[in-house]
């Protein structure tokens, strides 16, 4: 099966996740210092989960906490659990902050040199993010969720292009893995971010 016929991401657009969009500004602002960390051994991906943990509250309305135990399977945590500001207000002046606003989840996985280039196996990037989707899938402690529910990002970032083919099993989810790509700077190439969710009542 020639590369063409491997179904590959799609390019999307970031329209309706304050904290998707977070990550695509972090990424976009920070190209450089990210293309130096693609190259290093034993991957970046923790480095970018506390970059993001701090960015991500600084530029939209969600506050970020790490390695929660939001899943059914309760011996599993998420990377990054976002709630909404609003959810830490009086409760007196806003008595069900959980009924406006979906909490967001994003499990996070970054392509390296190192551990995915030399290493093409379904233990690299793409194999890494598909078991992140089957993690979603599989289902949300839905105590946790809050009332509104969630929305759960699997995230990956990578500046490897051959990165966005290899997902025909994902859209038999019947939501295709979606991309985004960096302008390229000088002395670099692009970058990409990639995503798939599924929203939970």
């Amino acid at each position: 099966m020639s590369q063409q016929q491997i179904l590959r991401a799609h390019p999307g657009e970031i329209q309706d996740s304050d904290v998707l969009a977070a990550i695509v500004s972090f990424v976009e602002r920070n190209r450089q210092q990210i293309w130096q960390q693609t190259g290093m051994k034993g991957g970046w991906e923790g480095w970018l989960q506390a970059e993001l943990a701090n960015f991500i509250p600084q530029s939209s309305p969600y506050f970020v906490e790490r390695e929660q135990p939001v899943f059914q399977d309760a011996s599993q945590s998420i990377d990054l659990w976002c709630k909404h500001r609003i959810e830490y207000y009086d409760p007196n002046t806003n008595p069900n902050p959980s009924e406006c606003y979906k909490r967001i989840g994003v499990e996070l996985k970054c392509g390296g040199e190192y551990q995915d280039f030399f290493n093409r196996t379904l233990a690299s990037f793409q194999g890494r993010v598909i078991k992140d989707i089957n993690k979603i899938i599989a289902g949300m402690n839905t105590g946790i969720t809050g009332q509104s529910g969630a929305r759960v990002y699997a995230v990956g970032v990578t500046a490897d292009f051959t990165d966005l083919y290899g997902f025909e099993s994902v859209a038999r989810t019947g939501m295709q893995v979606r991309y985004w790509q960096s302008p390229p700077l000088q002395n670099t190439d692009s970058l990409y971010v990639l995503w798939w969710y599924r929203d939970f009542p």
